[in-house]
């Protein structure tokens, strides 16, 4: 019984010990972690502020276009893709290419403002992407060829252009979030209509080699930003597409 009760004095006196390191190397790292918690509430003060502003004033109309830009046999090149909806834009029927134009514009000044912003913030998007990043691929795949029409026919303002460039880089990294992120990894679709199954994919999920990377990487969980030269980046994509884009 003595023998008994000395070992479980000894397993509470080592309990003890480890916790008073742990808590000493906390106490002396504190300045550390107060840093980072001043950060995290930081860059949450600023999506939240960010958000309001911008993203939650999107275009919801954009959806109703899909129809009228999918493609209905699989292109493999994105910029062939991106260049055929463009064109089924340039061939959309009065009113509904005024109204796609307005669409598209208010998404510029919505959206790209958005990742503007964000940008020039560092802040971290990450949790953004968790809840929206569905929505940014989806109305970016109807969004960005309806703009690129514009631009083709010189009707997007230099300041517009700009913020198309930083909201094509946005939807680029909703899809590197779609695919990173362990509990994403789908194809996405548009919703199946009544009279018609879904319309996509417009985005296939990672192969399995990428999945295994993307699991090394996930565990230490970086965060997704979009760097301050993403816009220069996308800029010059689009560039190299959309001086054709209205060309029937």
């Amino acid at each position: 019984m003595n023998l008994r009760f000395l070992d479980q004095v000894g397993l509470a006196s080592a309990v003890t010990a480890i916790l008073s390191a742990l808590l000493s190397m906390l106490a002396l790292d504190s300045p550390r972690w107060e840093r980072r918690f001043t950060t995290c509430l930081r860059e949450h003060n600023i999506r939240a502020d960010l958000t309001r502003r911008y993203y939650d004033q999107r275009p919801r109309q954009l959806y109703a276009l899909v129809p009228h830009l999918a493609l209905r046999a699989p292109i493999g090149r994105r910029t062939d893709r991106f260049r055929l909806r463009a064109r089924r834009a340039a061939g959309l029927p009065e009113p509904l290419r005024r109204d796609s134009a307005l669409a598209a514009r208010q998404w510029i000044n919505t959206v790209g403002a958005f990742a503007s912003e964000a940008a020039k913030s560092r802040v971290d998007l990450r949790p953004f992407l968790a809840t929206y990043h569905l929505g940014v691929i989806r109305e970016g795949v109807i969004a960005v060829p309806l703009a690129m029409c514009m631009a083709a026919e010189q009707r997007l303002e230099a300041e517009e252009r700009d913020r198309l460039s930083w909201g094509l880089a946005l939807v680029e990294l909703a899809v590197a979030y779609n695919s990173h992120a362990r509990q994403q990894r789908e194809a996405v679709y548009f919703a199946a209509a009544e009279h018609g199954p879904p319309i996509g994919p417009v985005l296939r999920p990672p192969g399995a080699w990428r999945r295994a990377f993307y699991d090394v990487a996930e565990i230490f969980g970086p965060a997704l930003r979009l760097p301050r030269w993403g816009r220069w980046r996308w800029d010059r994509w689009l560039r190299g597409i959309d001086l054709t884009a209205a060309t029937p």
